[in-house]
């Protein structure tokens, strides 16, 4: 951690000393800070690329919002994930997932449809479990044609009959 604040400390010197600190640099240090699980920290490093035009990759951002949906830091995970899609970074199920299970687990639906947009828009389809409850999250933000367009999506079947997304999407439809 002492070497790691070092580095810290020696890039932003050479940023006051005028040198250029590149995108490796800058991979590395967040890389650093993922292995630590300084999660602020992941977050500045995250902004000084933003600053400097540097994009996350699809693996630093997989590992970056895994890492703050574990630590149940909504805004920032959701953060992270829009501005990668607004860099063209686009995500993967892996971080598709963690999304949907960070939502539900947090109560936050409204939190869901860029998700849910950027998986339509990709052709993406989620497992039965995240299917269930992005028809369950979608619901409770009353997106009823979305939540049916995922549901009809389902095969047919006891992969379709979950009775609780079927309740869900009954009890929105009367609100």
């Amino acid at each position: 951690r002492g070497n790691l604040e070092d580095a810290l400390r020696m890039s932003e010197n050479m940023k006051n000393e005028g040198f250029v600190v590149t995108a490796d640099t800058m991979s590395g240090l967040l890389d650093a800070q993922l292995c630590i699980c300084d999660l602020d920290g992941c977050m500045k490093v995250a902004d000084d690329m933003e600053k400097a035009s540097f994009r996350l990759n699809i693996l630093r951002t997989r590992k970056l919002i895994g890492a703050l949906c574990l630590a149940r830091r909504v805004d920032d995970a959701f953060f992270i994930f829009e501005k990668a899609v607004a860099n063209g970074v686009e995500g993967d199920i892996a971080i598709y997932n963690d999304l949907i299970d960070l939502a539900s687990e947090c109560h936050c639906p409204q939190r869901v449809l860029p998700v849910f947009r950027n998986l339509e828009k990709r052709g993406i389809r989620p497992d039965f479990l995240r299917s269930h409850t992005l028809v369950y999250l979608l619901s409770q933000i009353e997106r009823i044609s979305d939540a049916l367009i995922v549901l009809n999506r389902l095969p047919m079947g006891t992969q379709r009959a979950n009775i609780d997304s079927y309740l869900e999407l009954i009890s929105a439809s009367f609100r």
